[in-house]
């Protein structure tokens, strides 16, 4: 089923063929004739999609490096307003533009004020050019899939014990803004890996990672390659799914949930209903001073990074 903004595109596909655009011109429609964010689509001269949104007083410089987007604005002088503009150069990757488009239309109508729509504005392209970076498609790789399934399991694991507010929850979920640890509460860090049911240890990425002044907790899940048809499989989609329902009387921790989710390069995607995952174990091992690590005051002086594989062998048998 198409969005309203895929609708809008396509209307404005349609009346270019018949009457197109000068060239350096655009035609752009209404998405939605009953809201009261004016938010328009269209298509430039070249065929480009356009996402046009209007305000009245004169939007900022946005600066845009990518070969995927730009940013433009435009001045409507009958009406005494702008529009911020955002231009799709690759048509390939219009599926996934249409969902982040449709996303951000909806997300304005609770806006209250033109400061913040703008500020919306300037924090999405900033995602967008990241998800779109260095010739991506705009979709995870399988290990990337994976590794935000287990992560979501967590979650909605800890959503469903109700010891945490669900805004404290989706606050703790740093891993897609960078943080050394996937989750961190004020009370504890949780680390979060996900592994085949064949593998033999774990892999660590920083010396950071096991290292947090909070007590730390290591989270393994075992996921299983499975079929997205059998009983106990999830997709990606689906783990997503599953943690926005326990968010929807939430509204500051929904938004906050997609936000991060788009960080970390999530976009719905059919794509992703083809991905499946059986979890089929679940540990969890306290990183103490037991526990085998590398960290920042280990390893000798003058190392600066380091990557290194944990035993499972070997942190089963300190438990």
């Amino acid at each position: 089923m198409k969005t309203l903004i895929e609708k809008t595109w396509q209307a404005a596909i349609e009346k270019a063929h018949t009457n197109p655009p000068k060239s350096g011109d655009y035609l752009v429609f209404l998405v939605d004739e009953h809201s009261e964010k004016k938010v328009f689509g269209g298509v430039d001269s070249e065929g480009n999609l356009l996402l046009a949104i209007e305000i009245h007083r004169k939007p900022p410089v946005i600066d845009m490096q990518s070969a995927a987007l730009d940013y433009f604005r435009h001045e409507r002088k009958s009406s005494d307003a702008w529009l911020m503009i955002l231009r799709l150069q690759r048509l390939e990757l219009a599926p996934v533009f249409g969902q982040l488009c449709q996303d951000l239309i909806n997300e304005t109508e609770s806006l209250e004020s033109e400061g913040a729509l703008v500020e919306l504005v300037r924090r999405r392209l900033f995602l967008w050019q990241k998800l779109f970076e260095d010739g991506r498609d705009g979709l995870l790789a399988d290990f990337q899939i994976k590794g935000l399934i287990a992560e979501l399991l967590l979650m909605d694991s800890v959503l469903a014990e109700g010891k945490h507010e669900p805004l404290e929850v989706t606050t703790a979920w740093v891993g897609p803004a960078g943080g050394d640890q996937d989750f961190q509460f004020s009370r504890e860090a949780i680390e979060v890996k996900a592994i085949g049911p064949n593998a033999e240890g774990v892999s660590i990425s920083s010396l950071q990672q096991l290292d947090s002044p909070l007590p730390l907790r290591l989270s393994i899940w075992t996921l299983r390659p499975a079929s997205p048809n059998e009983a106990r499989a999830t997709t990606l989609n689906m783990a997503v799914a599953k943690v926005e329902r326990r968010f929807v009387p939430h509204p500051r921790a929904l938004a906050q949930f997609r936000e991060s989710l788009l960080e970390v390069g999530y976009v719905e995607n059919s794509f992703y209903d083809g991905i499946a995952f059986e979890p089929i174990q679940v540990e969890s091992f306290t990183v103490d001073e037991r526990f085998p690590r590398l960290t920042a005051s280990s390893v000798p002086g003058g190392i600066r990074t380091a990557t290194y594989v944990v035993s499972l062998q070997a942190i089963r048998a300190k438990q």
